[in-house]
């Protein structure tokens, strides 16, 4: 199967927009696994910055239809993923990277009330023993998010969320997410243990979307269309005053660290599409690098 993309109205073969669009842009990433999504085709793509060297684009699955969230497992061997199914029923699957074996279902949408509560946005642990997801009704609703031990184990609810995904803590014992302002629409992050004690508010009245670094020393969030970094203290509360790194034109719709903790890649939704950029964590005054004008690029 032949994995397209398509770039100003134009299908274009996945491989060569990588390469045309990518290669130039992944000096500082070193490694990442991209799944790069449409509505029929889905490829995973492996992309080695330095140096950079086209590879052979995996499809995930043999039925055609929408796949998302990729997130790899500590320890590179397993990939959980969303999937919509051709009879468009969804959950989350797991698959071995190495190939071999058939995708198998981690968790399913179920009926709440009458209403499909799809999981989403799953995020492995560090230790790589759970994953936490997201359920969510309708594209109006907060969603619910859940903890469930790897590979099979009950789920457990730890309350509302905003639709953004979570990260976890080095630790494993919290994870940061957007919470809901009792109120009204906005949202803020807050640090969730995961035994579900009491929240803990960490941006006041501001934060839609967060990503916490692999060292759990540092926080970046979005506030609608700002891009924001703060420090952290060792039990994961904000030190000082967070800087603002940059201010986009139209909301920021996600974020993702560089795995060497020096950038962030993150995705702005404008105009019906998406466009993606890489901007240092390190330098200041430095321009962010744009690295793809129209499509969505997931990244785990």
């Amino acid at each position: 199967m032949t994995a397209l993309l398509s770039r100003g109205g134009r299908m274009v073969p996945l491989q060569v927009f990588i390469q045309r669009n990518l290669s130039q842009h992944l000096l500082d990433l070193k490694r990442m696994i991209a799944l790069v999504a449409s509505r029929w085709l889905v490829a995973l793509a492996f992309v080695s910055a330095v140096p950079f060297v086209a590879q052979t684009l995996k499809p995930l699955t043999d039925e055609a239809n929408w796949i998302g969230s990729p997130s790899l497992s500590p320890d590179g061997k397993m990939l959980a993923f969303e999937w919509e199914r051709p009879d468009l029923s969804w959950g989350i699957f797991l698959r071995p990277l190495g190939g071999g074996g058939q995708a198998i279902s981690f968790a399913q949408g179920e009926d709440r009330d009458g209403v499909p509560a799809n999981p989403t946005s799953p995020r492995w642990s560090p230790d790589g023993k759970q994953i936490a997801f997201l359920r969510s009704s309708c594209a109006q609703c907060n969603s619910h998010i859940f903890v469930k031990t790897y590979p099979t184990g009950r789920e457990r609810e730890l309350g509302e969320v905003c639709e953004s995904p979570p990260s976890w803590t080095p630790d494993g014992r919290f994870l940061i997410a957007a919470d809901p302002i009792t109120g009204n629409e906005d949202c803020r992050i807050a640090l969730i243990p995961i035994d579900g004690a009491r929240r803990v508010s960490l941006t006041g009245t501001e934060g839609s979307i967060a990503a916490l670094s692999s060292n759990g020393k540092r926080l970046a969030y979005a506030a609608r269309n700002k891009l924001k970094l703060a420090n952290l203290t060792p039990d994961f509360r904000i030190a000082g005053i967070p800087s603002l790194l940059l201010t986009e034109s139209h909301a920021i719709s996600s974020i993702n660290w560089t795995p060497d903790g020096r950038g962030l890649f993150y995705q702005v939704w404008t105009d019906g599409s998406y466009y993606s950029r890489l901007v240092s964590v390190e330098a200041s005054r430095v321009a962010p690098r744009l690295i793809n004008s129209g499509g969505t690029v997931a990244v785990s």
